[in-house]
C-alpha cells in the first residue's frame, strides 16, 4: 500500500523527526510508525517487560518486532509511504484511512478501526484519506 503524503503530514513529519522510521503493528488493529529513536526505546522497554524466555511473551515479541519495516522517508523528499501488504491487510484497511500523530508515534488507522476506537482523543488527527489499493 503506497500512501500519499499531504503538506500537513509532511511538516508533521519533519519538525519530529521521522525522517527513518519503523513501521509496526500496533494495538487495535492499527499500523504504528515510530521515529528511529523512539522505536529503540519501545524495542528496550519490551526487553525490559519480558526478560524470561516465556513463549507468551517472545510471541508478543516476534509480532511487534519481527513485523516491521525499515523506511527512509528522507530519501523520497517525504512524498510518500509505502505499507506492506501484511500489515495493510492485518489493520483492515481497504477504503479510507485515518492519520493520527500521537506523543511517541504516527498510527495509520482503517476509518472503521478508528471509529471503534476514537473515544481517546489525545492525539492530533493529521487528516482522513482515501487509499485506493495498487
Amino acid at each position: 500500500m503506497k500512501i500519499l503524503i499531504s503538506q500537513k503530514v509532511k511538516e508533521y513529519l519533519k519538525s519530529n523527526n521521522y525522517s527513518r522510521v519503523r513501521i509496526a503493528r500496533g494495538k487495535d488493529r492499527r499500523i504504528s510508525i515510530f521515529s528511529e529513536d523512539e522505536w529503540n526505546r519501545q524495542k528496550n522497554k519490551l526487553g525490559l517487560m519480558f526478560p524470561e524466555k516465556r513463549e507468551r511473551e517472545q510471541m508478543l515479541k516476534i509480532l511487534f518486532i519481527q513485523s516491521s519495516v525499515k523506511v527512509d522517508l528522507e530519501s523520497n523528499d517525504y512524498n510518500e509511504m509505502n505499507i506492506p501488504d501484511e500489515l495493510q491487510k492485518w489493520a483492515g484497511i481497504e477504503g479510507d484511512i485515518i492519520i493520527v500523530g500521537r506523543a511517541n508515534r504516527i498510527e495509520v488507522w482503517s476509518k472503521e478501526n478508528y471509529s471503534l476506537y476514537s473515544k481517546d482523543k489525545s492525539g492530533i488527527a493529521l487528516g482522513s484519506f482515501n487509499y485506493k489499493g495498487e
